[in-house]
């Protein structure tokens, strides 16, 4: 045993001798990819701590960058140490990737799965990775050689499959392209569309292979042409013909696209018609000429066109009343003056408006209330002729002296002041007839005095309702508050009169347990003077339910306390403080009824809101309109429903629909402009408003029978002659059952 121990301690040396130490701790050769760094253990250990990662992304600083970016593999597993995976000193030849991490790997994390013939690679990592993971990508030229050499550019999956079982069986087909590959295309080839990598989306447009003709249109070229030949061109006009009628249809097409160019192409009467125009320029010509006949000028609605309706005996006047320079039709006056100034001062002088006192169905019938003015005429005032006060035909006038109003002993305010209303207070006595009270008065004068006469006053004690006068306070004179007669800021708290013996314990409010008959005795305190009467639910509470803690402060808080949601939120949207309308308090067969379950018991009658529940509105629960915390919704049809009609018939719904069934319309065509007789009368409203067009339909029969008028014409064609001559046919068809004469 010595022996051998002998030969062993002779041995090392000669060993170290032979090799560097550390290459004789070591535990094997390391891989022929990290041999330059074998003699420096430090590039890869750390003395105690292993092998951490930063040793080994120190060398690989490309898959650590990518790892950082948040991009490839390693990202996913950045949180394992790399030792996990991967290990070294099996040998020059050994592997650095263990056969159980190998196992393990999913390639599907790359972002690049591996399918079809790449499956069988699956592990034989080194075909593939011959070069740094950083250094590659999943492009196909990667590691195929492009047959095609560029020409058809570098994405491959546009034609071929990664998934097939050959490079060639999953080449993508002439009938899966999307863009058809027959008629004029089928004797193209690949080359012929793709080349250098062009067109290679699903579907190209026409004008990425052909040139654009018709002066650069924007339309899709397969509207008029077709892949099966690309002439002739087919192309239904009919929505040009639906927009220009009457002798546009028989216009060639030359004639609007010049030189077949269709872009730029004019859609209103002054691109072409510009120089017909014999007047100063009012708008579209359509407004008042029509397609069919240039020279109708009934088409021209003045009362929707204008801002002047026709209306009375303006209807009968001639244009060239108003209109008086021949071509211009601005500018016209529009108030009565222009026209009738001096009929107007001749009769009365200057009032100002005329329609205040006149409208269009006679100049001589006069309309005015006086009412209007502010100041009614009633009593006395209702006897006095209009010079009284109009002596000078000048509005407002009133006689520059100093008079008496019929015998009583009040004089005028002003004598020269005009006799017309406040705009602080309008139609009050004080314009005309002083104040004798120290301080004036809030109230009107005829409060107290009347029209009939000023003298005696008309006020008595009923009618102290402010302060409602009884009891002892029935003995006192009026003097004795009313001190020179003085209305204003007279006190009504009983504390301004009366010692509070209680040192306001019990606030100013005396009158809640005194009364004016005997200020010692005091009755059984009722609750409903507060104006609050205690029954139901809220006879059996005692007084600090409701006065004592935080909710006696925020009552004694609260503007209005008599309201409910003082002491109870509401649990639905804002429907205003009256929440009687809906709710009770009261007990029924003995029992309280739930706050939310009111409604059915009192019957609430949704139509006092303005806004009757009717049909299927009755059905529907409170909270489906009412949501907690919205404001009151607005009664309109269109604050719940969607406008199927996109605003074109306005905002009142009701106009047409009910809420039993909303589909049944119950419109009055006559209020259209266009009263519905005869066969027009039960035609269903989709033959003549299609594609959800209510408004601005044309009213000239021959937009709906063009079809009759031609068949009429093969019948009859003397009669039914189209262009110059044309005649109306409502000069001879009436909308009847039966369109025959």
């Amino acid at each position: 045993m010595r022996y051998y121990l002998a030969l062993l301690l002779l041995a090392v040396p000669s060993l170290a001798l032979a090799k560097p130490w550390r290459a004789v701790l070591s535990p094997g050769e390391v891989s022929s990819k990290h041999q330059a760094v074998e003699a420096d253990c430090e590039k890869c250990h750390l003395a105690y701590k292993g092998v951490p990662n930063e040793k080994c992304l120190a060398c690989h600083v490309g898959i650590d960058a990518r790892s950082r970016a948040g991009e490839g593999f390693h990202f996913t597993v950045a949180s394992q140490p790399c030792i996990s995976c991967h290990g070294d000193h099996t040998g020059r030849d050994g592997a650095l990737t263990k056969t159980a991490a190998l196992k393990a790997f999913d390639h599907a994390k790359t972002l690049f799965p591996l399918a079809g013939p790449h499956a069988a690679v699956a592990q034989q990592c080194n075909k593939c990775h011959a070069k740094p993971l950083e250094a590659l990508s999943p492009a196909c030229g990667n590691c195929h050689e492009d047959t095609h050499k560029g020409s058809l550019g570098t994405r491959c999956q546009s034609c071929h499959a990664v998934s097939a079982p050959d490079w060639k069986a999953g080449l993508k087909t002439r009938a899966e392209h999307k863009t058809g590959l027959e008629g004029g295309h089928a004797k193209l080839g690949c080359n012929d569309c793709h080349k250098n990598g062009q067109h290679l989306k699903e579907a190209v447009a026409c004008k990425g292979c052909h040139d654009t003709a018709h002066g650069g249109t924007k339309s899709n070229c397969a509207v008029c042409h077709q892949i099966e030949g690309w002439k002739p061109a087919k192309f239904e006009h009919s929505e040009c013909a639906c927009k220009f009628p009457g002798k546009h249809i028989t216009f060639s097409c030359e004639g609007c696209h010049p030189k077949w160019k269709f872009t730029d192409t004019p859609t209103l009467c002054s691109g072409c018609h510009l120089k017909d125009l014999k007047h100063e320029r009012n708008g579209e010509c359509s407004l008042c000429h029509s397609a069919l006949s240039w020279k109708r000028r009934d088409v021209f609605d003045h009362n929707k066109r204008s801002k002047f309706a026709l209306t009375g005996e303006h209807l009968e006047v001639d244009c060239s009343r108003c209109h008086k320079v021949a071509g211009q039709w601005k500018g016209a006056p529009k108030d009565c003056k222009s026209c009738h100034a001096s009929e107007g001062m001749t009769a009365h002088g200057d009032f100002g408006d005329c329609a205040k006192c006149h409208d269009t169905s006679g100049f001589s019938k006069s309309t005015f209330d006086h009412a209007t003015t502010g100041f009614p005429l009633t009593g006395k005032h209702g006897k006095a002729n209009c010079q009284s006060c109009h002596a000078e035909k000048v509005k407002g006038y009133r006689p520059a002296k100093t008079t008496f109003l019929f015998g009583a002993s009040v004089w005028l305010a002003s004598s020269d002041a005009p006799h017309v209303a406040s705009p602080a207070a309008p139609g009050t006595c004080k314009h005309c007839h002083s104040d004798p009270h120290p301080g004036g008065s809030k109230e009107e004068c005829s409060s107290c005095h009347a029209t009939e006469a000023w003298l005696p006053s008309t006020f008595g004690l009923d009618r102290h309702t402010s302060f409602p006068i009884a009891g002892k306070h029935q003995k006192l004179s009026c003097n004795s508050c009313h001190i020179g007669k003085q209305l204003a800021g007279i006190p009504k708290d009983c504390g301004s009169c009366h010692l509070d013996v209680h040192a306001a314990r019990f606030g100013k409010a005396c009158a809640d347990c005194h009364t004016e008959k005997s200020w010692k005795e005091v009755p059984s305190f009722d609750h409903a003077r507060t104006g609050f009467s205690l029954t139901g639910v809220h006879a059996p509470l005692d007084c600090d339910s409701c006065h004592d803690g935080a909710r006696g402060d925020q009552m004694a808080a609260a503007e209005k306390p008599s309201e409910c949601r003082t002491c109870h939120m509401p649990g639905h949207g804002d429907l205003g403080p009256d929440c009687q309308k809906c709710h009770t308090d009261q007990l029924v067969e003995g029992h309280a009824v739930p706050f939310a379950g009111a409604r059915a018991l009192l019957n609430f009658n949704h139509r006092s809101t303005g806004f009757p529940l009717e049909r299927r509105h009755a059905a529907l629960a409170c909270k489906q309109c009412h949501m907690p915390g919205t404001p009151r919704p607005a009664s309109t049809c269109v604050s719940c429903h969607l406008d199927p009609h996109s605003g074109q018939a306005g905002a009142t719904c009701e106009d047409c629909h009910r809420p039993d069934r909303f589909r049944l319309a119950r419109f009055d065509h006559d209020r259209a402009g266009w009263p519905l007789r005869g066969k027009h009368f039960v035609t269903p409203c989709m033959s003549c408003h299609t594609n959800q067009r209510w408004v601005g339909l044309t009213t000239e029969c021959y937009d709906c029978h063009a079809k009759d008028a031609a068949r009429a014409k093969a019948i009859v064609p003397g009669i039914h002659t189209f262009g110059a001559g044309m005649q109306e046919c409502r000069s001879c068809h009436r909308s009847q059952w039966t369109w025959r004469i």
